[in-house]
């Protein structure tokens, strides 16, 4: 006794993943415009608000990464001499209440590459987030990107940071 196509052993559900990946497709397509005009960025005369020093940042500053802190902004942005000589890449810090003026941190950098440790010879490419009164940090350390490793450090004050002791991630094969 059958009792239809589905109880044979050999009979399968029709396929319905390409409808549903061809559904997911056009609702990706009506709706790109609408999540992309949620953004409207303008500009601000006052760029750059953050500009290349004397000494440790002379070279240029890059990689910012910012974190709301009660009324004030905090950053820490990378920096170099020279940017062909990764010895001279670190971290620094600045600080802002309005998002344009920027006060670096007279003891700047607060992070550099570790004279024969893994993040020799140079600190870059932050990433800052804030977990309650801690700070946490992962960085790129010991070299450029094709061969440097990811560390990770914490702070209570964003200006002294505790690295944890190796890479919590390594590079691969290129």
């Amino acid at each position: 006794m059958d009792s239809g196509p589905l109880s044979h052993p050999t009979a399968q559900r029709p396929n319905t993943s390409g409808l549903l990946l061809g559904l997911l497709t056009i609702f990706g397509l009506l709706s790109a415009p609408i999540l992309r005009a949620q953004v409207d960025w303008t500009e601000d005369p006052a760029s750059p608000v953050v500009v290349a020093g004397t000494g440790w940042d002379e070279g240029g500053v890059f990689t910012p990464s910012v974190v709301q802190d009660g009324d004030t902004l905090r950053m820490w942005y990378g920096g170099f001499v020279d940017l062909g000589d990764p010895s001279t890449v670190a971290i620094g810090y600045a600080w802002s209440l309005d998002g344009v003026n920027w006060t670096k941190h007279p003891g700047n950098p607060v992070m550099t590459g570790r004279p024969g440790e893994w993040d020799d010879p140079g600190v870059s490419g932050q990433v800052v987030i804030q977990d309650g009164d801690t700070f946490r940090m992962w960085y790129l350390g010991g070299g450029c990107p094709d061969d440097g490793d990811i560390g990770y450090a914490t702070s209570t004050d964003g200006l002294t940071w505790e690295r944890f002791g190796s890479p919590v991630m390594v590079h691969g094969p290129p």
